[in-house]
C-alpha cells in the first residue's frame, strides 16, 4: 500500500519559524505556501522570512501570526478498516 501524508494547519508566531517550515502568511488557502529558508531579525525587530532563491519574502513582527503545515503519515484509508 502506498504511503499517504496528512497535512494539518496551524497557526504560530512568526518568531517561531525556523528554516524548512511551510508557511503561508495568509491562512487557509491553496496558493501562496513556500519552504522557509531563512530566518533573519532585522534592526527594527522586525523579522525577515525568505524562500531558497528569495523570490517569495516579506517582513513580519515576532508576534504575527503565520499559518505552517505539519506533516504526519496517514495511516490507513478513508472507508476501510485494515
Amino acid at each position: 500500500m502506498p504511503r499517504r501524508h496528512q497535512i494539518t494547519i496551524v497557526q504560530v508566531r512568526a518568531g517561531d519559524l525556523m528554516a524548512g517550515d511551510i508557511i503561508n502568511r495568509r491562512g487557509h488557502i491553496s496558493e501562496g505556501w513556500f519552504e522557509v529558508a531563512k530566518v533573519e531579525e532585522m534592526p527594527s525587530g522586525e523579522m525577515l522570512v525568505t524562500d531558497e532563491r528569495e523570490t517569495q519574502a516579506f517582513l513580519m513582527r515576532p508576534l504575527d501570526i503565520v499559518w505552517v503545515q505539519i506533516v504526519s503519515l496517514l495511516e490507513g484509508n478513508s472507508h476501510l478498516a485494515l
